[in-house]
Formats: C-alpha cells, structure tokens, sequence
C-alpha cells in the first residue's frame, strides 16, 4: 500500500498505522523511509498507537481521547508538566529531602517523581557518595509520551460513568 501511495510523490502523505504487523527490519525500513520523505518536505501524517514511532518521526504529535485532541503539540510541551523518573534498587538507609519529588519504596525498588530531574538526581548522588550507598540499577528518565498516553488514558476511566460503563 505505502508503495502504490509513493508513485505519485505526494505533497501530502496520509498513513494510518503503517507499520502495524511488519518485523522489526521492515519497520525500520518503513520508519527511515517516512525520515527521508519529511527531509524532502513532504508533509506525512500517520496515525499509531507506537508511541515510539511518534516521538521518533513527529514534529507535532496529538493525543486523542474518545474522538477528541486532549494533548497536542511537540513532544517537549506534551510531557512538560509530566514528572521525571529515578528508580533503583531500595537502599537500607532513608533517604535524603527531594523537594518538588514524590518518593514511594517497596522491598526491593525506590521510584522518585520528579518535577526536576537533575536537581534530584544531582542531590540522590551526592548523598549516596557521602554515605557511601551503592544506587544498584539506577535509572533517570524524562517524562514519555507513553506516561502522558497512560494517563489520559487514566483520566478517561475515572471520567467514564457507571452507566456509560454498562453499556459498553
């Protein structure tokens, strides 16, 4: 379909989950293919559910919930005012203050959310360096498109009413 769709060179490329069932080769194919035609100023609009395809091909991505935008814009504003992540494996000391961040422990990992992301990793290393604590698989990451997906997502179970429910 993406061949016969090319052989006019479009202006305006239209795409509706097109990399849906192919292996990972052929997708990658698929995605380098859509890089080089936006590089030549085609204007490619394509619909997924791959959220890493969106932010690996998007100028400007929208999040649609029950036939609405409910987030759109560059990646960066989408996941603005959504929290970083630090996790590792749960110390046996507490933990220093991580002001702006959100820290829940079970046995075996810590989470920290945060609003700024090298403010507290910055001060998580450096207590950890002064007690000489060992943060055993760390890792910090920036809000995804996926968590903003997720809690839209969220947002529309807790709006969804018992009736409505029943009638799905």
């Amino acid at each position: 379909d993406l061949a016969c769709t090319l052989t006019g060179r479009p202006e305006v490329l239209m795409l509706d989950e097109p990399t849906t069932g192919l292996d990972p080769e052929s997708r990658h194919r698929v995605l380098e293919l859509l890089r080089s035609l936006r590089a030549a100023g085609v204007a490619v609009l394509v619909t997924t559910h791959y959220l890493e395809e969106a932010e690996a091909l998007a100028d400007r991505i929208s999040i649609m919930r029950a036939g609405r935008v409910v987030k759109e814009g560059t990646r960066e504003e989408i996941v603005a005012d959504q929290p970083s992540v630090i996790s590792f494996r749960t110390p046996e000391r507490d933990l220093p203050p991580l002001p702006g961040a959100t820290v829940s422990r079970d046995v075996a990992r810590t989470t920290v959310e945060s609003e700024d992301l090298q403010e507290s990793l910055t001060t998580l290393l450096a207590w950890a360096r002064k007690h000489d604590v060992r943060l055993h698989d760390l890792s910090a990451r920036t809000a995804t498109l996926e968590s903003v997906f997720l809690g839209v997502a969220e947002d529309d179970r807790h709006d969804t009413h018992p009736t409505e429910e029943m009638a799905r």
